[in-house]
């Protein structure tokens, strides 16, 4: 059998033919076509189209260039679990943090969110353009986020409340009650790059604007951290 092997496609070996002689007489079987042999190749099927999830999510690792951690903390959520939520039109929900650090706030998101929503947070992002560019990829997919950050006026929480109520979410302010000696004690006990300067914690304090419905929230929370636990209840301002 003449012609120039090419490669193995299914079960079937396909050989060279001239592209001009594959334009006049589609591979459908057998043939002969100026003294060379062609042998059947099996019809590919039609492959699927993509999703529209499949499809944005898709979109959004090109973005990102890749998934996973950016920092130790930073995560995107599976393909599965963007696709099931694009898919079944689940709620888009927003959380923004209040308080001061070592408030409690980190910890919180572990507890409560770490499986469910995207984090946001200069401590792991750094720049405000990275973390406005991740916001923006979270609103752009509908995937539910956190912003982890200290938030103590109503300028610095507008930031991500603006954009994301344009964009259809619900959100949820929770403000992490927290005096300063009890900040500053659990600071103390921190090591490395989570601990901050102490002036921070005072400063931070000495800027905070309680949080008020008519900002925008959907929601207010009141969260305490006590020996116990977080204990979480309606805020009434």
């Amino acid at each position: 059998m003449s012609g120039t092997r090419l490669g193995h496609v299914g079960i079937s070996h396909v050989y060279a033919v001239s592209a001009e002689q594959q334009l006049r007489k589609p591979n459908h079987g057998p043939a002969s076509l100026s003294g060379r042999t062609c042998v059947a190749q099996r019809p590919r099927q039609p492959q699927r189209p993509a999703s529209a999830p499949d499809a944005t999510v898709a979109v959004v690792e090109s973005l990102l260039g890749r998934r996973g951690s950016i920092g130790g903390r930073w995560r995107l959520a599976s393909r599965s679990s963007v696709s099931r939520g694009l898919s079944r039109g689940a709620s888009m929900r927003g959380a923004i943090f209040i308080g001061l650090p070592a408030s409690g706030k980190s910890s919180f998101f572990k507890e409560q969110f770490f499986r469910s929503r995207v984090l946001i947070s200069l401590d792991v992002l750094r720049t405000r353009n990275r973390e406005r560019r991740w916001l923006e990829l979270s609103l752009a997919t509908g995937q539910p986020f956190v912003v982890d950050n200290t938030n103590p006026t109503r300028v610095d929480r507008r930031r991500y409340l603006l954009p994301a109520k344009a964009a259809g979410f619900e959100i949820a302010g929770y403000y992490f009650a927290g005096s300063v000696p009890e900040c500053l004690a659990r600071n103390a006990l921190r090591a490395g790059d989570a601990r901050v300067p102490d002036v921070a914690i005072r400063s931070c304090r000495s800027r905070l604007e309680l949080p008020q419905p008519s900002e925008g929230f959907d929601a207010l929370w009141l969260v305490q951290l006590t020996d116990g636990g977080f204990r979480q209840e309606p805020w009434k301002s």
